[in-house]
């Protein structure tokens, strides 16, 4: 007899916990059944004070930086490919210059530097080789002047 009454209180509680999950699974699915993307209103626009405010100007050397005259004629700073200019003197934001379509950079500014990470890396350093860089420094200066890092290997 008590045998038979714990089986059946056993029972009692399983279904119960499962009728619980259920329950709360249902829940789960009918909140998310409301959610904000399907909505077709705009979002409201985000309030962005002016000091805090990224600074939205094109990036890249100014024309007149890079020898153009009034008609985008390059003049003795650059060199016109195709319909780009072409600097030959380092960039504008510093003594940088960018890598080429690989990533490797010129002789003249061989030090490696990934913006994502904030890292530079210098010849001979162990991952140096593998390395695309986003920019090119002439010295560890350079970057340091940027708000870069060494790497430590």
């Amino acid at each position: 007899m008590i045998r038979r009454l714990f089986r059946f209180a056993l029972k009692l509680c399983v279904v119960a916990g499962v009728g619980a999950a259920v329950s709360k699974v249902l829940e789960r699915r009918r909140s998310a059944a409301t959610d904000w993307s399907s909505s077709t209103e705009p979002w409201p626009p985000i309030d962005v004070p002016a000091a805090t405010a990224p600074d939205l100007a094109p990036s890249g050397p100014d024309p007149a930086e890079l020898g153009q005259d009034a008609e985008g004629e390059a003049t003795q700073g650059g060199a016109i490919v195709g319909e780009e200019v072409v600097a030959s003197a380092p960039q504008a934001g510093g003594d940088w210059i960018e890598p080429d379509d690989l990533g490797e950079c010129a002789p003249s500014h061989p030090v490696k530097a990934k913006l994502g990470s904030g890292v530079f890396h210098l010849p001979g350093m162990a991952n140096y080789e593998r390395t695309k860089a986003d920019r090119c420094y002439a010295d560890a200066a350079g970057a340091e002047a940027d708000g870069l890092r060494q790497a430590k290997r």
